[in-house]
């Protein structure tokens, strides 16, 4: 049901029925196209989303007068109908224009965040991820620890996943040095997460593994380990046999490739500070580029 939505913000449809065929067709197309189109699709699939489809929640339009002048002044617990749609939590803003006070709940559910298109990391990723997987793309969701999430799409045309961070646009397709070369992000634990493995992707991440590794104390290196393998094995048991076996083939491979993040040279997408937030927001956050090492 969630994808079929994620399909219908695609060409519009005057009836149910018109709906019914275009997601449909827009699938169909969408699995005709070979590798290097898919890629392009991809591409333009991110152009759109960040610029036309989902916006940023920076400071929040006052919903009574308007303003933009708002600020978050706490967080509080999400009420009943909040909690059905996935919100963990609510930030509670208030807007110095006119005094009121007002709720923004952070949704997980992606069917919600196709309503509200508003959000930040954690709202775009989850709905970009669920529009990749209604076009067909094989999609995982992306957690790093230090509070960012992305999604890594499976490219035919390299045969490798392909870091996709939808908040900062498609001219940083394929640039995963960008948080610590870039931002200047301080890594230590990055997983992925797809419907049938788990992965921990962090050497993909960074060009000095061994430098980041005393931030890796969240406890021992064979406990995380076992951690990551449990939730792997859990969702591998939806796996057909046949994808099990790709999957497996895809995963050997790719903990080869991560012994080539140290020797790449960086892109120049790689070498830039955040660009969504505001200034002063990714400054606080450290993201600015400001800490990156020269």
């Amino acid at each position: 049901m969630a994808a079929k939505l994620g399909l219908q913000q695609t060409p519009p449809a005057e009836s149910d029925e018109s709906a019914g065929q275009t997601t449909q067709w827009a699938l169909g197309w969408a699995q005709r196209l070979g590798a290097e189109d898919r890629d392009r699709l991809l591409m333009e699939l991110m152009r759109w989303f960040k610029h036309d489809f989902f916006k940023w929640a920076g400071k929040l339009p006052c919903p009574g007068c308007e303003s933009d002048d708002t600020h978050c002044l706490r967080g509080t617990e999400p009420l009943d109908h909040e909690r059905a749609d996935l919100a963990g939590r609510v930030e509670i803003h208030e807007c110095k224009a006119c005094g009121a006070e007002f709720r923004f709940p952070r949704y997980n559910c992606p069917g919600k965040l196709l309503e509200t298109r508003l959000g930040r990391c954690g709202e775009w990723a989850n709905c970009f991820g669920l529009l990749l997987r209604a076009l067909g793309f094989e999609a995982r969701y992306v957690l790093d620890w230090t509070d960012h999430v992305w999604c890594e799409v499976w490219s035919d045309r390299v045969s490798r996943w392909v870091h996709c961070d939808c908040c900062e646009g498609p001219g940083t397709i394929d640039s995963p040095l960008m948080y610590e070369a870039g931002w200047g992000k301080k890594l230590n634990y990055i997983v992925a997460f797809a419907p049938d493995h788990v992965v921990d992707v962090t050497r993909r991440y960074t060009q000095d593994f061994e430098a980041l590794k005393p931030r890796r104390n969240a406890a021992s290196e064979t406990v995380i380990e076992t951690l990551i393998f449990d939730a792997h094995r859990q969702a591998a048991r939806t796996a057909t046999s046949s994808d099990a076996t790709v999957t497996r083939t895809r995963l050997l491979m790719e903990q080869f490739s991560f012994m080539d993040a140290a020797n790449r040279d960086l892109k120049d997408a790689e070498q830039q500070g955040r660009v969504s937030g505001e200034a002063e927001w990714k400054r606080l956050r450290g993201e600015d580029g400001a800490g990156a090492a020269s």
